[in-house]
């Protein structure tokens, strides 16, 4: 009969052979597995697995194909003085998003973006974290001022509607979700909950201006 920490050994064992690990699996499935991965992520594989870095770092093909189909540079197989390991370390820094951390070469490399600070990739930008709203929207719908925008990082932009106008301010939206979470929890109140008491003051008032106004000229039926 099996002790408990038999047992325990036994089940440790047994789960490795069900989940096998890349120090366990064949030589051959593991080159097939990061040949399946974007050279944006192998990269960083390298630095963190010297299991890793001695399978792949050598491989001159893997590199060279990386560098004509991930990044679009075209390579001379002729060319034999070129490192294309080190020409894709030349440009990891700049054609990496930060985000999603896929290298991408040009027409769709990614782009520096000066509110963020980030080089990001057109697919990451598109996220919701990354958009801007303007100083007004910040105040009408988390219920701001002044003095909460104070401490927010903040770019100003030509008026997309009103060119001969004042510039607008616009905020990260996630920032300014932070800021008036923090502010409405001190109320003991949600965003949400704020904003449905908002609605129903609004809807207030406008009921009471229709009562003071009285019926209009179009909205009296007949009368039988």
């Amino acid at each position: 009969m099996q002790t408990r920490s038999q047992t325990a050994t036994t089940n440790l064992v047994s789960r490795k052979k069900l989940h096998p690990t890349f120090d366990t699996l064949p030589f051959d499935v593991t080159r097939q597995i990061i040949k399946h991965l974007n050279v944006g992520h192998v990269i960083p594989l390298l630095s963190v697995c010297r299991l890793f870095y001695q399978m792949i770092k050598p491989d001159h093909d893997f590199w060279r194909s990386r560098l004509q189909r991930d990044l679009n540079v075209k390579v001379s197989k002729t060319n034999k003085t070129m490192d294309p390991f080190t020409e894709i370390v030349k440009r990891f820094s700049s054609l990496r998003c930060n985000d999603c951390g896929i290298m991408r070469g040009p027409p769709n490399r990614p782009f520096v973006d000066g509110f963020f600070n980030l080089t990001v990739c057109r697919d990451c930008y598109n996220h919701k974290k990354y958009r801007l709203i303007t100083a007004f929207t910040a105040k009408k719908n988390y219920f701001l001022n002044e003095k909460d925008l104070l401490g927010l990082r903040t770019v100003s932009r030509i008026n997309p509607h009103y060119k001969n106008g004042s510039f607008v301010r616009l905020y990260s939206r996630e920032a300014i979700a932070e800021a008036s979470a923090s502010k409405l929890k001190k109320k003991g109140i949600t965003l949400r909950e704020r904003r449905a008491l908002q609605q129903k003051r609004s809807q207030a008032t406008k009921d009471r201006i229709a009562r003071d106004r009285g019926p209009r000229r179009g909205d009296v039926g007949l009368v039988v």
